[in-house]
């Protein structure tokens, strides 16, 4: 299945699990136009419902019934929201889902609101659904909880290297802050979900390297769209802005000229760099065909392979089925998130 028939399943799935997610959703109450925050982000169709995805297909491909995982894939939505809606108002971004962030149409304080809310909505949500699915209950949120609790170690990593203004991080430094952030609860916990769900108890690391090395590709991903404004609600140097040091301003700040003009826009006090868009979207654009830039292509393409050859391993025993194919063509098309403005595959050379 190519890259493109990927997204079409995500799409699929993401109708699927929008609906009930929405139904699952409490209104009126004495504020009742507070409770419509909740709906905001769910409703806008441009969301790709890649959590869910995972967890339903992983319950399918262990042999299980997606659809009974359904109530559990619409709680990790509901938990990735509640991070959306925080990971906004921390990142300054003026767009989610093809509309209007949530704290700029609502204001600040109502977003933290409907954060905090979405967040106990999907605990609830993930407790009844374990209930009903006769899954142990205990189990099932000590994986939650682990996976928000790393999420919030490595979320706190990268604000704390955002406000130092030349902080010593390392490429090893920054994919630990991945695993943390990214990889645990965007594929490692919907991988060991969708197991539950399919009557498979997890082992101690089941899915922990599959989901680490896809987790990498998909924040790899992020990284370059966020740092060329190609992706969802992103300018072009936005992470720049933002003081972050993803893998590819890390390499980048490794390479002569390029180097001491990024360092001179990173080492601006954070409120100072917000006042330097035009200087940021011009070394965007000088990243974008750069050698740094095509390093970190390399390093998604090798990821992505070593994570299909983990997926292998953790299916083995399953043998071939559809859901198998579309979790490994979801390798394929976060892999191709990479590509710059111009279409450029990831890894190609670079040119001039």
């Amino acid at each position: 299945m190519p890259a493109s028939d990927a997204s079409a399943e995500l799409t699929f799935y993401a109708y699927h699990v929008r609906e009930a997610l929405l139904a699952r959703l409490p209104r009126g109450g004495p504020a009742p136009e507070m409770y419509e925050t909740l709906r905001v982000y769910p409703a806008r169709t441009a969301g790709k419902a890649l959590r869910p995805a995972l967890l339903m297909a992983t319950c399918a491909a262990l042999g299980g019934d997606q659809d009974a995982a359904l109530d559990l894939a619409v709680g990790v939505e509901m938990l990735h929201n509640a991070f959306l809606i925080h990971d906004d108002i921390q990142d300054r971004s003026l767009r989610r889902r093809g509309g209007p962030s949530l704290h700029v149409e609502y204001g600040e304080a109502a977003a933290l609101w409907a954060g905090d809310a979405m967040a106990v909505e999907a605990m609830s949500t993930l407790t009844d659904a374990a209930t009903r699915g006769g899954l142990p209950v205990a189990t099932v949120l000590d994986e939650v909880q682990t996976a928000v609790r790393c999420a919030l170690i490595g979320q706190a990593q990268e604000l704390v290297w955002s406000k130092q203004s030349s902080p010593d991080v390392t490429a090893s430094d920054y994919l630990a802050m991945v695993l943390r952030k990214t990889s645990w609860y965007s594929v490692i916990l919907p991988c060991r979900l969708g197991s539950l769900a399919a009557g498979v108890v997890p082992l101690e690391n089941r899915f922990v390297r599959f989901g680490t090395l896809l987790g990498a590709v998909l924040q790899l991903g992020d990284d370059v769209q966020g740092l060329l404004g190609t992706g969802d609600g992103d300018v072009a140097g936005g992470d720049l802005l933002e003081g972050k040091r993803s893998l590819p301003i890390l390499y980048a700040l490794e390479d002569g000229e390029l180097a001491a003009d990024l360092r001179h826009l990173l080492e601006e006090p954070a409120e100072s760099r917000w006042s330097k868009t035009d200087e940021a979207r011009e070394l965007a654009d000088r990243l974008e065909n750069a050698a740094p830039l095509d390093r970190a292509r390399r390093d998604v393409m090798d990821l992505a392979e070593q994570a299909r050859a983990e997926l292998a391993l953790e299916l083995v025993a399953a043998g071939p089925s559809a859901a198998a194919t579309l979790l490994s063509d979801i390798i394929d098309y976060l892999s191709e998130r990479c590509r710059g403005r111009s279409g450029r595959e990831p890894g190609a050379a670079v040119t001039g």
